[in-house]
């Protein structure tokens, strides 16, 4: 997850992904004409930006990936406006996106979450381990004082 969470990429570079997947996603789209749903090519796009780099990003996959999938509709019929199916697909396509990206992040925000629990928890056991190890030592210093002790008696 430290990998691929953004943390080391400045905000703009964050923001520029989106533009660049969906990109590559048309480009793709090209080569691979769907006439019925020129958006699923987009859903993993979602899915994966959004649990990488967040919920803004997520949802700048969402808009300019509908904003693709509106000009594939046009394109694909000649007109200068959509139908009602096409704009309805397009609606629940913002629905289903909206909550992909939600989801996502919720669970991109538990991964991390999990991830400085890990770390804290590394750390306590860390510390207890060296406690232990001191106490260790304590238990054979007290031992060898109790055997002294009884030697001088």
């Amino acid at each position: 997850m430290a990998a691929i969470s953004g943390h080391g990429i400045g905000l703009a570079a964050r923001y520029a992904q989106p533009f660049a997947a969906v990109g590559l996603a048309t480009l793709l789209r090209f080569l691979a004409p769907l006439d019925v749903a020129p958006f699923l090519l987009y859903l993993p796009l979602v899915f994966l930006v959004t649990l990488a780099l967040g919920r803004g990003p997520g949802a700048v996959t969402v808009g300019v990936s509908l904003l693709a999938a509106a000009w594939f509709f046009r394109r694909s019929d000649g007109t200068l406006t959509l139908s009602t199916g096409q704009v309805v697909a397009l609606a629940q396509y913002v629905v289903v996106g909206g909550a992909m990206v939600l989801v996502c992040d919720a669970l991109r925000r538990t991964m991390v979450e999990r991830e400085d629990t890990l770390r804290r928890l590394d750390a306590a056991n860390a510390g207890l381990r060296t406690s232990q190890a001191a106490l260790e030592d304590a238990r054979r210093d007290a031992e060898s004082a109790c055997e002294a002790a009884e030697e001088a008696n």
